[in-house]
Parts: C-alpha cells; sequence; structure tokens
C-alpha cells in the first residue's frame, strides 16, 4: 500500500511541475503574443517567354531562360485586434494599375481591409513587365494575382507570437553611385557611356547600410528582414534576356540554407547606387551568385552578434492616396532649343543631338528631351505615400525610387525605434533625385519629373506619418 501511495504521490508531483511548466510557458505565449506574424512565399516565374522590364526595351527584350525564381513574399502581421498584409515582390515595379484590383482581391479573399495592404519591390531588372500588351502577359499576370493571394493565406495560417531584434552592418565595398567626379571638377554619369578624361571620384557616396530585423517567433523558423539599397541589375542590360531575381534570389537562398530563417528583401533608397562593376570592386571576380551570397554572409554575421530588442503592442498605418507631389518646371525658359534637339535626335540619331546640346550648355540629349516637354506637366502629381507600423518596427513607403543620400537622414529620425525604406511600394513612378543630385547632375537628375527639394520634403512627411502611427 505505502508504495502504492508512494507512487501516486509521485505521479502528481510530475503533473504538478507539468502544470507549472504549462503554466510558465502559458504565460511566456501571452506576453510574446501581443505581436504576431506568419510568412507566406510563392514562386512566380513565367513558364513561358514574356517582355522584360527596364531599359526602355521591354517591348523588345522577351525572356529565353530563368536564371533563378522569382517569388512574391508574404508578411501577415496581427496585435490581436487588427491585421496589416506586407509583399515584397521580385517585379521591378509595383504596378499602380495592378495595386487596386490585387488589394481588393486580397480583401475579399482573406478579409484583411484594403488600408491595411501594402505592396513593394524589389526592382529587378529582369522580371515581366505587367503591363505590357503583350499575348503572354495576360495569363502571367492571372497566374501572379492567384500567387499573390495564396501567399496571402499561407501567411495569415503560419502566423504564431513573434519578438523583434534590429542590427545594422556596414556592407563595404559591394555598391557605389554612377556619378563619378571628372579631373576638370565636371561630374559625369555612368549612363553616358565611357569616358576620355580621368576618373576623380565620385559626387556622393551612397548608405552602405544594411538593416536588419529578425523575428523570432513561438514554435516556427524565424523571420529575417532585410533591407538594402542597391539596384537590382546584375543580371539585366538591353542585351541580357534571363528571368533573375538577380542577387537578391542568392542572397535569400544562402540566408536560408545556413540558417533556417525565412528571408523577405526590402530594396532601399537605391537611385544612383549600382553595384560594384569591373572597375570598382576589389571583388571584380564575383559573379551575381557569389554577390548575393556575400551579402547574405553580411546579413547572418550581423544577426549573429548582438541584438536590439524591440517592442510595441499595436499595428498602425496611414496612407495619403493623393500626396501632391510638385513637378520639375525648371529651365522652361530653354524649351524651344530643347525641342529643336529632340527633332534633331529624331532626324540624326542620338550621338548628333548629344553633341549639339552639350554644345549649347545642355548636361545631355535626355535633359534636352526632358526639358522640352516639361511645360505639358502638371504643376503636382498625386501619387500614393504609406507608412506601416508594427510594434516599434516602421516601414516608410514611396512609389518610385529615391537617393539614399537622403533617405538615411529621414531614416536615422524615424519616431519608431527602427526603419526600413521600401522603395517601388504599391504603385509606379520614376527616380526622385536628392537636392545635392540636382546640383551635380547627370541622368536622373537631368530627367527627372520632379522638382527639386521634393524628395526631402516627402521623406519628412512619411515621419510625420509614422509619428502619427506611434504605440500608445
Amino acid at each position: 500500500m505505502k508504495k502504492v501511495f508512494a507512487l501516486l504521490l509521485a505521479a502528481l508531483m510530475v503533473l504538478s511541475l507539468c502544470a507549472c511548466g504549462n503554466t510558465e510557458e502559458k504565460q511566456q505565449t501571452e506576453e510574446a503574443s501581443k505581436l504576431q506574424l506568419g510568412y507566406g512565399r510563392v514562386c512566380i516565374t513565367p513558364s513561358v517567354s514574356v517582355p522584360l522590364n527596364g531599359y526602355g526595351t521591354s517591348t523588345n527584350r522577351m525572356s529565353t531562360e530563368v536564371l533563378n525564381d522569382l517569388y512574391v513574399t508574404c508578411l501577415a502581421m496581427n496585435d490581436g485586434n487588427n491585421t496589416a498584409l506586407l509583399f515584397s515582390q521580385d517585379l521591378m515595379i509595383s504596378s499602380a494599375t495592378l495595386t487596386p484590383n490585387l488589394r481588393s482581391d486580397l480583401t475579399a479573399a482573406v478579409g484583411v481591409p484594403s488600408a491595411n495592404i501594402f505592396f513593394a519591390a524589389t526592382a529587378t531588372y529582369s522580371s515581366p513587365d505587367l503591363k505590357s500588351k503583350h499575348e503572354n502577359i495576360a495569363g502571367y499576370v492571372t497566374m501572379y494575382k492567384e500567387a499573390v493571394v495564396q501567399a496571402a493565406k499561407d501567411a495569415i495560417a503560419d502566423m504564431a507570437p513573434a519578438k523583434m531584434f534590429s542590427a545594422t552592418t556596414d556592407v563595404e565595398g559591394m555598391s557605389f553611385t554612377h556619378h563619378y567626379t571628372m579631373e576638370d571638377g565636371t561630374v559625369e554619369d555612368a549612363y553616358y557611356g565611357f569616358f576620355d578624361r580621368e576618373i576623380t571620384g565620385h559626387a556622393a557616396e551612397p548608405d552602405t547600410t544594411m538593416r536588419l530585423v529578425k523575428v523570432e517567433r513561438v514554435g516556427k523558423p524565424a523571420v529575417l528582414m532585410i533591407n538594402w539599397q542597391c539596384r537590382p541589375t546584375m543580371t539585366g542590360s538591353k542585351d541580357k534576356t534571363q528571368v533573375s531575381s538577380d542577387f537578391i534570389g542568392y542572397l535569400r537562398d544562402k540566408v536560408e540554407a545556413d540558417s533556417g530563417m525565412k528571408p523577405i528583401y526590402f530594396t532601399g533608397a537605391y537611385g544612383e547606387v549600382s553595384p560594384t562593376s569591373l572597375i570598382e570592386s576589389e571583388d571584380h571576380g564575383l559573379d551575381v551568385k557569389a554577390y548575393g551570397e556575400k551579402l547574405a554572409d553580411y546579413a547572418l554575421q550581423a544577426v549573429s552578434g548582438e541584438l536590439t530588442e524591440m517592442g510595441g503592442k499595436s499595428i498602425g498605418s496611414y496612407t495619403v492616396a493623393g500626396y501632391g507631389i510638385k513637378l520639375n518646371h525648371a529651365d522652361e525658359d530653354r524649351v524651344e532649343d530643347a525641342k529643336k534637339i529632340v527633332e534633331e535626335r529624331k532626324e540624326k540619331g542620338y550621338d548628333v543631338a548629344d553633341k549639339t546640346a552639350k554644345a549649347q550648355g545642355f548636361r545631355s540629349v535626355y535633359e534636352a528631351g526632358s526639358i522640352a516637354y516639361r511645360p505639358e506637366r502638371k504643376e503636382k502629381e498625386p501619387i500614393e505615400i504609406s507608412v506601416l507600423r508594427f510594434g516599434d518596427m516602421g516601414f516608410l513607403m514611396a512609389p518610385l525610387a529615391l537617393f539614399s543620400t537622403s533617405a538615411d537622414e529621414y531614416l536615422a529620425k524615424a519616431p519608431t525605434k527602427f526603419a526600413f525604406m521600401l522603395c517601388q511600394s504599391n504603385a509606379a513612378w520614376n527616380t526622385i533625385p536628392s537636392q545635392e543630385a540636382f546640383a551635380y547632375g547627370g541622368y536622373e537628375a537631368d530627367v527627372s519629373y520632379f522638382a527639386e527639394g521634393e524628395a526631402e520634403r516627402m521623406l519628412k512627411n512619411l515621419n510625420e506619418m509614422l509619428l502619427m502611427t506611434t504605440d500608445s
């Protein structure tokens, strides 16, 4: 009898310990579950030849093979009351024509309000041109939309209590601004071809900071958010016809293979910033795969060290659908001369017209072409800008390519503990140069739709919008 009693007492003690353990685990889970995060990823690689984006050649540049796959990745965020969806998609742009339909499709499919759904493009130059009229694009767009909905469903089903930790690292020697300072003090742009003068440096230095957020989740693999600013153009050119997520795909592959974490990449302020070229890079032997894997090493090393824990308990978002951005109307007194150069280009070609343009004081035939049409532009253009806060993490979203020389200052001033800049978000516009870039010129400044100072004004407004969502 004593033996039976002893066994019963031991069993009760075990049950008691289990109950205490379950209670402690439950308390920890409840504490962590103020914020939940889920991850979903679906392949969007085309199965047929499609026109590719980039370089103004989308109608002629048809894909012939796949180098590495394209994906749409979704983060589902929940605070117990609200859910938000944030997508990163391997496209050059987030199409202004498709985004409204995607939001309504997602709301119908998963019940998340349209105001809480956001898209960002990785800006790869080797992705399908969704706005093309080519016969193969319609079928691709249907598949793409279905993939977006599936990624959202998968992310919502994958949600688990989450805690966030931030880190940064300096990515040295992997990017540069393609505005060169010449020996005579002038500035030239790599877009304008090879130079017959000595290059002495760069007009500006890019923001080389990689920003990272590691999200640890109860019972699920960790998620690694990566934010870096550089054009993914290593596999894209006028002559290349490979479908590719560029170095971003190889970066994600290595992160997942080496750590088990689920990666999501957001392209930051990449205007005028390119991957290191054969001339610029000490690692000039790096191909696109090695380049992406080296970036992954930077990311993994950074999150293996000391991390900063972030808190927060709720989701907040704010969108200005009709944000009035001022357009570029500078140099309208030169319109007539510019129009003559445009006509000369039509008749005699780029090289002849470019020489005429420079002889008349234009930076290039591109600048003349832009000035020729400036009187036809509105004073302002309504665009969509958005912010999303997930606890102490902030996302600033703009539908164009900002310059890192302007964006990094405002990221440091963000009213959340940590912030990412997401370019090419929710709609599609072209590059918006920094105030500094307008002074030294170059391709983006020459053809800019936007007035000087508009990049900085927009970034300031994005931070003010983010402040309005601050956790209480």
